[in-house]
């Protein structure tokens, strides 16, 4: 089978997807943090993540030594989540250190974000989606086929954002309309540039890049990055 791989915002948008033939997820995480900050590059985005986020399958001493070292903080347990004890022999260096930075305020409050980002957007594309098997065969021609998995969820997250700030903007327009008094808040009386303004303030700002390729790999580039929240999450 295949081992599918991706790099996720706090916004949920997928910024790398990858294919791997190993099952566990041990050794992925620098190649999906390397994947990742190549989509941004290339997309023209200089901005780099600041902490990388992924469960303890993805804890690999040596991988998270040289991500680290190159400027960004990683976060992996050590210990599974259905682990009550400590692993023998992990209970010192690294080990010790990683369990006390998560269990630290500041720690605990961004690792807590992994769950609610990066698990449900393999959740909507499985069982929302019913994307639970490729059709095709071949790594190269089943990593096309996860890219334009994650090409659609992207689309439809852009797609629920344009609306939703849709959604705003006419909501604005008929509270400058029904209330004079906003009128002078929101410094405007045109109800289309009050409404402009709060769509404004209520908007992700964010890149969106969708290539397409005519080889092999037909979709090459995919990013949408959300540029409040740069943690890149795994999975």
């Amino acid at each position: 089978g295949y081992n599918a791989q991706a790099a996720v915002t706090r916004g949920q948008i997928i910024v790398a997807a990858e294919i791997a033939v190993e099952s566990p997820d041990f050794g992925h995480l620098e190649p999906a943090v390397t994947a990742a900050l190549r989509e941004l590059d290339q997309a023209g985005v200089n901005q780099r993540p600041d902490t990388v986020l992924a469960d303890a399958g993805y804890w690999h001493t040596g991988q998270m030594e040289n991500i680290v070292s190159d400027g960004i903080e990683v976060l992996v347990p050590p210990d599974a989540g259905l682990r009550k004890d400590i692993r023998p022999g992990w209970d010192k260096g690294h080990y010790a250190f990683m369990r006390a930075v998560l269990a630290s305020d500041a720690g605990h409050e961004l690792y807590k974000h992994r769950k609610a980002t990066v698990e449900p957007v393999f959740a909507q594309n499985k069982f929302n989606r019913g994307f639970r098997r490729f059709q095709r065969r071949g790594r190269a021609a089943v990593r096309s086929e996860w890219r334009l998995q994650a090409a659609v969820h992207n689309l439809l997250k852009l797609h629920n954002h344009w609306a939703f700030n849709n959604h705003v903007v006419a909501i604005a327009r008929q509270l400058v309309i029904r209330t004079p008094s906003l009128q002078h808040h929101l410094y405007a009386t045109d109800a289309t540039q009050a409404g402009r303004k709060l769509f404004e303030e209520a908007r992700i700002y964010n890149q969106f890049l969708f290539a397409l390729n005519s080889t092999l790999d037909p979709i090459s580039e995919l990013l949408y990055t959300d540029q409040r929240g740069r943690l890149l999450q795994l999975n």
